[in-house]
């Protein structure tokens, strides 16, 4: 609607007589535009003046203009501003920000506190060594699904995962890769670990969940822990060992174990970790000696105590220091996948001892081995000794009348059979060998820093019948060097002690026909091709001085041999594997002079190659058992069975397959 007063100034024609005001026009107005009274330009012609001139005399375009009584309404109006405009805009930004995060908001749920909730359940303590139970429960306590859930778990030292329920999804076994959780929905995981640890212990338990929501491009997480604690142990632990020793003499480690349980246990082994300049020498004790530094705990009852020793030397040209570490060790309750039917248990620290040692220098460092070695060995009668004596001056002077002797202290050494390139005197009497600077020269003096060795050969007797019932089959070795005036200065190498394994007798034959002649065997004889003939087979042994154990006989069968078991003595086994052609016979234990014998039937059906040949019943024959005295292990080799049967005078010279 158009104001009244304009329509009067329509309607009343201006008195241009009185004059017109004088406008002047800036060069920097804008294109078609007067700056006032915002009203059109003219067009420009050929007759317009300069816009700095006098407008005076344009009246008629003025009159012309209320004649046709134009409408204010459609002037054009000026653009704004290109700085109001930029403002403007930048309100609109702001605004359009504010209010859709707003609206954001509004419609999302942000995950935190309640919104996906943990919990953890467990008993509070448990026996060290035992399986825990740990059951981690979660739960999406909103409306809005979460994805990416993952667990985590950080395992305290000590803590020994066995299981899962779903598994864990990495190698590390402490992470979970969980599904998507819709709106109140929930899940669990179900650990088993193996807890292991000092009585009264605490194991702080921490576990994260993260996830994200689907509406929210971030990673929440929340966190949950539990304590648990040990509440007593299966096994009391202690390491015997001296604070300091001097280099070359023998040391001797003791290690006691108690059950302190109400059951008894069978799932623990003893460790031991020596530096390198430790030598063992000798172990010994009531556990299982596996290796070389494992000790197999069988069948501790409870309240029942026990111990190991080992003993060695030191090397103090290496280190003027050194330490022993007991571990003992239990079996893992984790299952592991047997291959080949071999036990491969892993075995986790159930309790740890360690001890330093100080060497104390010597100023004479000397040696003994036997055979190269500075261990303890066990050997055979009819066996050579071979020994090495070292020695060193690690001192800053010069020792001067130099004597070295060795004594090998046994009632088995063939004195008789020593060899030696340095002109040593022997006492059997006193069982030792002597060297001076009659014999060597060079140990008139030793300089700071010189060493040598020298050595001998000398034989274990061969067995003899006297030998049995004896209580002590050892050797025991050990090299003394002296000097100064009248030799009163005298320094000691260590001490090797071995043992003598008892001898076997290991006899395997077949027969036909019994010592008296009956018949024993079955079919054609001389057995004939392709005809079955069978033959009794035989395989006995004894033990002369030591009980043996863990006793396995075996051969394998050819393909055309067959075993028949005829039944067993004593109650012990003999299985063969058709698969495998073995056949194997195992005896637990058995005491020294008793016989162990078992006898089995053979069928063979000889082949066109067996034809003017003795035909094959076995391959070699494999004997083997460990002497419970010296722990080595005893082995024999048996030529294979034939139909010759040597022993049976009366089928032997009938042995030969004919067609």
């Amino acid at each position: 609607m158009v104001d009244k007063n304009v329509l009067n100034l329509r309607d009343s024609k201006p008195n241009l007589s009185e004059g017109v005001n004088v406008i002047k026009i800036e060069k920097t107005q804008r294109k078609n535009y007067d700056i006032k009274p915002r009203i059109p330009i003219r067009k420009k012609t050929e007759n317009i003046r300069d816009f700095n001139k006098d407008r005076v005399n344009f009246t008629e375009d003025i009159d012309n203009i209320w004649k046709n009584k134009t409408s204010l309404e459609n002037f054009e109006k000026p653009k704004k501003s290109k700085g109001k405009l930029i403002s403007f805009l930048v309100f609109l930004i702001i605004f359009a920000g504010v209010f859709f995060t707003i609206v954001y908001l509004n419609n999302t749920k942000i995950v935190e506190g309640e919104g996906v909730v943990m919990q953890i359940q467990s008993d509070d303590s448990f026996v060290s060594g035992s399986q825990a139970k740990i059951r981690i429960k979660y739960s999406n306590n909103q409306n809005i699904k979460v994805r990416n859930v993952e667990l985590r778990i950080n395992y305290p030292k000590g803590f020994y995962y066995i299981k899962a329920d779903p598994s864990a999804s990495t190698l590390s076994f402490n992470v979970w890769k969980l599904k998507d959780l819709r709106p109140n929905q929930s899940g669990e995981i179900v650990l088993y670990a193996q807890i292991i640890g000092e009585k009264d212990q605490k194991f702080p338990i921490d576990v994260t969940l993260y996830y994200e929501p689907t509406n929210f491009n971030s990673i929440l997480e929340v966190k949950s822990s539990k304590e648990i604690s040990i509440s007593d142990t299966l096994m009391n632990f202690s390491l015997t060992a001296p604070d300091q020793i001097e280099s070359n003499n023998k040391t001797d480690y003791k290690i006691n174990y108690k059950n302190i349980s109400a059951s008894a246990l069978d799932n623990f082994r003893i460790r031991l970790e020596y530096g390198d300049n430790f030598i063992p020498i000798e172990t010994g004790g009531d556990a299982k000696f596996v290796s070389d530094n494992i000790w197999a705990i069988e069948n501790l009852k409870s309240n029942e105590e026990k111990n190991i020793t080992m003993s060695g030397f030191f090397n103090s040209d290496i280190s003027s220091s050194s330490s022993i570490k007991a571990i003992l060790e239990i079996r893992s309750l984790a299952q592991e996948i047997s291959i080949n039917g071999n036990d491969n248990s892993s075995w986790l620290p159930y309790k740890e001892i360690e001890k330093q040692i100080n060497l104390l220098a010597n100023k004479i460092n000397l040696k003994i081995l036997l055979n190269e070695k500075f261990t303890d060995e066990a050997y055979n009668f009819g066996d050579e000794l071979n020994y090495q004596i070292l020695y060193k001056n690690s001192g800053k002077e010069t020792i001067d009348n130099v004597k070295i002797s060795t004594k090998i202290d046994s009632p088995y050494i063939d004195f008789d059979s020593i060899y030696d390139n340095y002109n040593a005197v022997i006492d059997k009497e006193n069982k030792t060998i002597t060297w001076d600077e009659n014999s060597i020269p060079a140990l008139s003096s030793i300089k700071p820093g010189q060493e040598a060795r020298l050595g001998f050969k000398i034989k274990i007797l061969g067995f003899k019948n006297d030998f049995i019932d004896k209580n002590n089959y050892t050797i025991s070795s050990i090299s003394s060097l002296y000097y100064g005036e009248n030799a009163s200065s005298q320094v000691q190498s260590n001490i090797i002690n071995s043992k003598i394994n008892t001898p076997v007798d290991f006899f395997s034959d077949c027969r036909y026909y019994d010592e008296s002649g009956a018949q024993l065997g079955s079919g054609p004889l001389p057995p004939m091709v392709g005809e079955l003939t069978g033959y009794r087979a035989t395989w006995k042994f004894s033990s002369k001085l030591n009980g043996l154990k863990d006793v396995v006989i075996k051969t394998t069968l050819p393909g055309n041999v067959d075993f028949e078991d005829i039944g067993v003595q004593n109650g012990q086994n003999i299985a063969f594997d058709d698969a495998s052609r073995l056949l194997t016979w195992q005896v637990t234990s058995t005491d020294k002079n008793k016989d162990n014998s078992i006898n089995f039937n053979l069928m063979v059906t000889p082949v066109k190659g067996d034809k003017g040949k003795f035909a094959a019943l076995t391959s070699i024959v494999y004997f083997s058992g460990t002497d419970v005295f010296s722990g080595a292990q005893v082995i024999i080799k048996k030529n294979p069975l034939t139909t010759e049967c040597f022993s049976d005078k009366k089928a032997s010279p009938k042995g030969k397959v004919v067609d």
